[in-house]
């Protein structure tokens, strides 16, 4: 009889500790998107201009409405989640009234794998007008570039640039 109820409370142990292993298991994989991102400022010049380049030819590509380049640039995974084709792209991507020039503030980096590099990009949009009588609108624009060094490709996602108001909002207390 004394046996049986050490079995049992060890049954009821055991069934506690794998209850609670699984729950730590799952936490894990929920918040495992919340972990914070190691992010280094980018300081090589021509991975600025590099990176700076590549948004500038999204910039042009959606000033134009050239919907199958945009779809080129556009990261799969953000296609995807988003659902986008050409005939829905531009419900969903804000579309540019005037001819903007980029030009890009601060970056950082963050490694993704061997072969890619995520760039997180903070900028202005400014009005590109020929008239110097005439003051320029900047307008602040955040995009996440993927560089691809194995395939030599790039690939976009328009950001809400979080990074940075989190660490102007920071800077501020």
């Amino acid at each position: 009889m004394e046996d049986n109820k050490l079995t049992k409370k060890q049954k009821v142990l055991a069934y506690a500790l794998t209850f609670v292993l699984v729950v730590l298991i799952v936490l894990k994989f929920v918040f495992k998107d919340e972990e914070k991102k190691q992010l280094d400022i980018v300081t090589s010049s021509s991975k600025f201009y590099t990176v700076s380049s590549c948004v500038n030819r999204y910039i042009d590509f959606v000033y134009n409405e050239d919907s199958e380049k945009i779809l080129e640039v556009l990261d799969s995974k953000y296609k995807t989640k988003n659902n986008l084709s050409k005939n829905n792209l531009f419900d969903k991507l804000d579309r540019l009234d005037k001819d903007y020039d980029f030009e890009a503030r601060k970056m950082y980096q963050e490694k993704i794998n061997d072969d890619v590099m995520a760039y997180y990009v903070k900028g202005y949009l400014i009005e590109n007008i020929m008239s110097n009588n005439l003051v320029n609108e900047k307008k602040d624009f955040y995009i996440i570039v993927y560089l691809d060094s194995k395939n030599s490709t790039y690939s976009v996602v328009p950001y809400d640039g979080e990074v940075f108001i989190e660490e102007e909002q920071n800077e501020k207390k």
